[in-house]
């Protein structure tokens, strides 16, 4: 039977005792318009507008649909 992975002072470790690295990705910001960690401008129509700018209409357009569309199936 495999040990989960544990504490062990300030490090996690695995049922051996070895060290392990947790990784993983941060989505923060991503599906969620979050000003402080996106940088754009500090309310939604101005985001949409320097989005635009960036993407261009069609590809804004796409961009939207699609998160709106990941935002609600969630």
């Amino acid at each position: 039977m495999t040990r989960p992975i544990r504490t062990a002072g300030n490090e996690f470790v695995d049922g051996g005792g070895d060290a392990v690295r947790l990784r993983d990705v941060g989505l923060g910001g991503w599906l969620n318009m979050e000003t402080f960690i996106t940088g754009y401008a500090a309310n939604e129509s101005l985001i949409r507008a320097t989005v635009r700018r960036a993407l261009g209409g069609g590809r804004y357009e796409a961009f939207f649909e699609r998160l709106l569309a990941t935002l609600k199936r969630g």
